[in-house]
């Protein structure tokens, strides 16, 4: 009797666990695929469903709500790590521009530089201090009495002979502290961005090769040329009046330097191109009118002075004499009738 309660005490366990076993998935498969929604049936639910929000189902439905929370929280995770990586992992600017010239493989002594240069506030800095300063970096195996020998035959006197109200000793001091401070920068940013200033300086290479190609190879040629031309017509008063000035070899140079600078100041707005040549052209002219108007205008005044005069007289006395013929027998020369010319030089 003992066993025999024991086996149907087992057997009705395992009925037991069976019995529940087939109502769960009985509950699972009514909850997933219900008969009905409510008093709905689900053949309709889901057609009305479909039509409202675009799914067929309600587990479609499960699933967007799902993955739209789980956006919400991807996320909500993105903007915390953008967080913190708005925060500089560095103490200071410096000490992140150190890692970048070290990642980049800077040595030591281009870090040590770096930081030396970083200290110095170049608009803060006197003239010559400034002066010092870049030559110091460009010559830093000279010692301090040294440099200044340098400073001095830059400047074409010592610092210590610097005089304030000398405009030469104010102009030399100038234009070499501005030199010295773009130098400091150049430095500055050739150990933070070599790639930058290798495009500068190709910029740079690129103006030197036009402004060498005007002055030394196309103006020298085209100049031959250059004159300034004036005309004068009115046919109601039987004016026709031209005259064309031709600059002497000291003006043109001085406008041709004037142009030189002017391109030296803007290089790209002047490409080594055929057809800028005419524009260069017109601005010696231009320079020459501006540098040389009064000397233009007496030569001009001459000119026109003398034309009238010959003109006047060609109308009292007639025609030119004509020179003999010489060795053409039976051919006399003609007699000029009339009073004798004036020589133009009593016009000067």
């Amino acid at each position: 009797m003992i066993e025999t309660q024991a086996s149907d005490g087992i057997g009705n366990a395992d009925q037991i666990l069976a019995s529940l076993t087939a109502a769960n998935e009985q509950q699972v498969v009514q909850t997933e695929m219900p008969s009905a929604f409510a008093d709905v049936p689900i053949d309709k639910f889901q057609q009305a469903l479909k039509e409202a929000v675009g799914v067929e189902s309600l587990d479609a439905v499960k699933s967007a709500i799902s993955a739209q929370t789980k956006l919400s929280e991807y996320e909500q995770r993105l903007k915390e790590y953008e967080a913190k990586q708005a925060v500089s992992p560095f103490a200071n600017p410096l000490i992140e521009k150190i890692n970048q010239v070290a990642r980049n493989g800077a040595d030591l002594n281009q870090i040590e530089r770096l930081i030396y240069l970083n200290k110095i506030d170049t608009s803060q800095v006197g003239d010559f201090d400034a002066i010092k300063i870049a030559k110091g970096i460009e010559k830093p195996n000279y010692n301090t009495e040294e440099i200044d020998v340098l400073i001095e035959r830059e400047l074409g006197f010592s610092p210590d002979s610097y005089d304030e109200t000398n405009p030469a000793h104010r102009v030399a001091v100038r234009e070499l502290a501005e030199k010295a401070r773009t130098s400091i920068q150049n430095e500055r940013v050739s150990i933070e961005n070599p790639e930058a200033v290798a495009r500068a300086q190709e910029a740079q290479r690129q103006r030197e090769a036009i402004v060498d190609g005007w002055a030394n190879k196309v103006l020298p040629v085209v100049a031959n040329d250059i004159k300034v031309p004036f005309a004068l017509k009115d046919e109601n008063q039987g004016i026709d009046y031209q005259f064309e000035f031709n600059p002497s070899k000291d003006q043109l140079t001085q406008a041709m330097q004037a142009t030189i600078a002017t391109i030296q100041a803007n290089p790209t707005a002047f490409p080594l191109q055929m057809d800028q040549v005419d524009n260069v052209k017109h601005l010696v002219k231009s320079f020459l009118l501006m540098m040389h108007g009064e000397d233009i205008m007496t030569s001009m005044a001459r000119d026109a002075y003398a034309k009238a005069t010959l003109a006047l007289q060609q109308k009292v006395a007639g025609p030119p004499p004509q020179r003999p013929m010489a060795n053409i027998p039976g051919i006399q020369p003609q007699q000029r009738k009339g009073s004798g010319s004036i020589p133009l030089d009593a016009l000067y």
